[in-house]
């Protein structure tokens, strides 16, 4: 193919793979375990909410769970463009991550879906505004849901 091809400069390449086990960075202060699944979403829609600056945290407490407390983050297309998106899911992931240890031994579901706000918010507010919103509804705090109606004939 490219026989007798010999580059101009060669550029030397050392990637850092860590060994197996060992830590690549710092290790965050918060491992999240997250919601994945659409039912356990809207189970917690049928829960508590709780308003903040650029968010609001929806809450489903849990009974015995293999995971004590779960997260899961909503940021839809109406907020922006995908990089704005993914921006605004980002900072409020290491929000939370930096607010839930705060919370204590909590069990349940929590759902923070983005506003448009959390983007130009400053994070040590969105830090603040997360963990007030959580110790809300702990507490017995935020509202409740409200049934949604039935589409279409039944």
């Amino acid at each position: 193919m490219l026989s007798g091809f010999v580059p101009d400069r060669i550029v030397s390449m050392t990637i850092d793979i860590p060994s197996e086990g060992a830590a690549a960075g710092p290790a965050p202060s918060f491992r999240l375990e997250t919601i994945r699944k659409r039912a356990d979403f809207l189970a917690a829609n049928a829960g508590k909410r709780a308003n903040g600056p650029g968010f609001t945290v929806l809450y489903r407490p849990v009974g015995e769970s293999p995971t004590a407390l779960r997260f899961g983050f909503t940021v839809t297309k109406k907020i922006g463009t995908a990089t704005e998106r993914n921006r605004i899911r980002r900072r409020l992931k290491e929000a939370v991550r930096n607010a839930a240890p705060r919370v204590g031994e909590a069990r349940g579901d929590f759902v923070v879906i983005a506003r448009r706000e959390a983007i130009n918010i400053e994070f040590p507010v969105l830090v603040a505004g997360i963990a007030k919103a959580i110790a809300t509804l702990l507490a017995g705090g935020g509202v409740l849901s409200r049934p949604r109606r039935q589409t279409g004939s039944q």
